[in-house]
């Protein structure tokens, strides 16, 4: 029992001595940044800092894995997701300065990939639709900001409009319909 107590103990010493808080300054004396390094390495919970003394990130390290926070001038969420071997992955959430949802998608390898929603200030759903890689996909629906109805409704192939595009009315009456091929604007019918 001694033993394995003088064991922890030594083991715990080691892990501390290998441990340490690291601060950076700005040049003006603020705090820039705050956290743990171990070996090196950056370990836990890392928090970043204007030079004016406001929290602007943080970081917290678990594997190879960085779980980002970033946060506008008045303190509200700007963006919150992850980055993996450097590259972001999973979930992503940006926000609007008023603390509501702007935007949310998935990240794989870096890249934007999957159903992606973005939202107006208001809160309402500005936009919806798949993307593959930094290109728009398949079916995308736009909505008025006024009143969250229907705007616009097409399709996209390789990030060019395809097909036809329908807009409509702040009533949901249709106005236009517009037809493309790859890109290029065809021919547009108003109502």
């Amino acid at each position: 029992m001694k033993q394995t107590l003088v064991f922890l103990t030594l083991v715990f010493f080691f892990n501390l001595a290998n441990s340490q808080e690291h601060k950076e300054y700005y040049e003006n004396g603020q705090l820039k940044s705050i956290g743990i390094l171990k070996n090196g390495d950056k370990i836990g919970k890392w928090k970043y800092y204007t030079y004016k003394g406001k929290l602007d990130r943080t970081e917290k390290y678990e594997n190879s894995e960085i779980t980002v926070e970033e946060w506008y001038f008045n303190n509200k969420v700007e963006q919150i997701g992850n980055y993996y071997n450097g590259e972001r992955t999973g979930e992503w959430k940006k926000y609007h300065t008023n603390g509501k949802l702007k935007q949310v998608g998935n990240y794989e390898n870096g890249k934007p990939t999957g159903i992606w929603k973005n939202y107006h200030g208001t809160g309402l759903l500005k936009s919806v639709g798949e993307k593959d890689g930094w290109k728009n996909k398949g079916l995308w629906k736009y909505y008025h900001k006024k009143n969250g109805k229907l705007e616009t409704i097409g399709s996209w192939i390789n990030g060019n409009k395809t097909g036809e595009w329908k807009g409509y009315r702040l009533n949901g009456n249709l106005l236009l319909i517009e037809k493309f091929d790859n890109g290029e604007l065809i021919s547009t019918k108003y109502f």
